[in-house]
């Protein structure tokens, strides 16, 4: 305890001595390198132990930005306060020869020193530049990370507007059929039978008054036929009022009556019990999928499966025609193709999975499957549609 206090106190010692030597001009008296050569002695430290201080105190003493020739001029000025603690006066029994051994290991010692001295400088300036280079990299990676959730809060705000928009554009379609087929029908129905009431109840012998009156009712005829006509596309009557299947069929009936597109449905009686939202919207991609058919396909024939899959309600439309890129369609924001993506967007309004297979040479297939609770799984005989 008492040898590790007075080597405590010889290390401050000398490291005062050590920093008064590196201060260019300054003297150290040999009063006061006597004294310190006194107290190491008294302390039992070797001249070894006396080096090895004399270069851990010297490696912190050296400012880490120094020159290489500041370090050696330090190193040289500590050196001569080395030499002169281990020779001063009445030092004692230093053995010959053995002063210039320790003289050749400082030297050596101070030049590793100096070296380690620049490894230091120039690790440390990589250690700056590593740590700079790691905050940039944290600062990055959070700015990505808020781009990524900024990103992810769009994509999410344009899926729920888009969604809104589908429901919203059905809701008035379903009001506009209505108001085409209950209000507008009707008034031109009450024309028509005003116009067949005169007709007959004309006492007139004028042919040219039964002209007209024949005229306007051919008008009104026509009129009544276009107004349900657009009902039907704006909203099928058959959808509300007998199920899916029924509108399937007079739907892909009307579209590929006048083509050479031999067609098939068939329904699980298990679809016609869901809600009318999804109803709708299998209804809504059939007839999507029908019409991307009819406009890119080219095909000889296609296929509408509906059928139950567990708790789920699976459909499959299939056609022979040309394939395209599906993936790229779907991915593409700016697709002129956005009945691909509306359908996709129907199906995962409910919650359920969309895909596209596109084969060349054998056709293009696109799967919906929406869950659903447990149902009946009794099946509807296939209607076949042959419109050859």
């Amino acid at each position: 305890m008492k040898r590790t206090s007075s080597t405590s106190k010889i290390t401050r010692r000398y490291r005062q001595l050590l920093r008064r030597s590196l201060v260019p001009n300054s003297v150290t008296t040999v009063k006061a390198t006597q004294r310190l050569s006194e107290q190491i002695m008294a302390a039992g430290m070797s001249s070894l132990d006396l080096a090895i201080m004399h270069e851990t105190i010297l490696q912190k003493e050296i400012p880490s930005h120094s020159s290489s020739q500041q370090r050696r001029t330090m190193t040289s000025d500590a050196g001569s306060l080395f030499s002169s603690v281990l020779e001063a006066p009445n030092s004692g029994s230093v053995p010959a020869g053995f002063s210039a051994q320790l003289h050749a290991l400082l030297s050596t010692l101070s030049r590793r020193t100096i070296d380690l001295t620049s490894d230091n400088v120039a690790l440390s300036k990589r250690v700056e530049i590593l740590k700079e280079a790691e905050s940039s990299l944290t600062r990055s990676e959070q700015q990505g990370r808020e781009v990524r959730i900024e990103a992810e809060q769009l994509q999410e705000q344009m899926r729920r507007l888009s969604r809104q928009l589908i429901t919203a554009q059905e809701d008035e379609r379903r009001h506009i059929s209505r108001e085409l087929h209950d209000v507008i029908g009707q008034i031109l129905a009450g024309i028509n039978i005003r116009l067949s009431a005169l007709k007959h109840k004309a006492q007139l012998n004028s042919a040219d008054v039964d002209k007209h009156i024949a005229q306007a009712q051919r008008l009104v005829h026509k009129s009544v036929g276009i107004v349900h006509r657009f009902a039907r596309k704006l909203r099928p009557p058959a959808l509300d009022d007998l199920g899916l299947l029924p509108a399937l069929q007079a739907h892909i009936h009307s579209r590929t009556q006048r083509s050479k597109i031999h067609a098939t449905v068939s329904v699980c009686a298990a679809a016609e019990q869901l809600t009318m939202e999804q109803r709708t919207t299998l209804y809504r991609v059939a007839q999507e999928a029908l019409a991307n058919i009819m406009r890119h396909a080219r095909a000889s024939s296609m296929e509408i499966r509906i059928t139950q899959v567990a708790n789920s309600i699976r459909m499959v439309v299939q056609d022979n025609g040309r394939s395209f890129q599906s993936q790229r369609v779907l991915n593409t924001p700016n697709s002129k193709r956005l009945g691909l993506l509306g359908m996709r967007e129907r199906i995962e309004m409910l919650n359920g999975t969309f895909e596209i297979i596109a084969e060349p040479e054998v056709g293009t297939t696109i799967i919906a499957i929406i869950p659903t609770t447990a149902l009946l799984s009794t099946t509807i005989d296939s209607a076949l549609l042959n419109t050859e």
